[in-house]
């Protein structure tokens, strides 16, 4: 089965390296353009950035492109103003997707700092209170806080906690909020909503 084009919502560069010399003939890498393909970033969750970290390193992109022949881990995607380094491809769907699990590389003076706020988008009585992904703050994120009427609540269930959505109940009118949480600490609060 292909990647649907829909899937596909941004334009991304593969960069190879390509090995020059300075003018007193010092090895010196650049980098030029392989291709310039469709693609769909995204940031890895909480659980799948654990879950690499144990097999090839800290990784926080997943990406995903039609197949592309001669792409290897030796080259890089721009992505934005991002430069994600390949970390690990997998062929899909019997060659017709790649899906590229990468890590932003980062400026040697870059400090993480706390996630951004996340924004709720539904809360309901009967239903799930549900939020956004926040901006990780460039430190993957542990945990998220929940507050009822400005005072914070725990999961009904602690082995459980929660990751983008509430599925306890609260009373209607309740005023709730979330914020996220990553190794720097916790992140503003979000927007206010009030259940219906």
């Amino acid at each position: 089965m292909t990647l649907p084009a829909g899937k596909m919502w941004t334009r991304v560069t593969i960069q190879q390296p390509s090995p020059t010399a300075n003018e007193v003939g010092e090895p010196v890498l650049t980098w030029s353009t392989f291709a310039t393909v469709w693609a769909d970033v995204q940031p890895l969750s909480a659980r799948e950035t654990e879950r690499y970290a144990e097999a090839i390193g800290f990784m926080s992109h997943k990406v995903q492109i039609r197949y592309l022949n001669g792409l290897t881990s030796a080259m890089r995607i721009v992505y934005r103003t991002r430069v994600l380094e390949i970390g690990q491809i997998t062929e899909q769907d019997r060659l017709w997707r790649q899906e590229i699990i990468c890590t932003e590389k980062r400026d040697a003076s870059f400090v993480p700092t706390v996630p951004s706020a996340p924004v709720i988008e539904e809360a309901k009585d009967e239903g799930p209170i549900s939020w956004t992904t926040p901006s990780d703050g460039g430190s993957a994120l542990t945990s998220y806080k929940l507050y009822r009427n400005g005072a914070q609540v725990e999961p009904d269930d602690l082995n459980n906690p929660w990751t983008q959505s509430s599925w306890d109940t609260y009373a209607v009118g309740s005023v709730m909020q979330v914020r996220a949480v990553n190794a720097v600490g916790d992140g503003p609060l979000s927007n206010p909503v009030t259940v219906s």
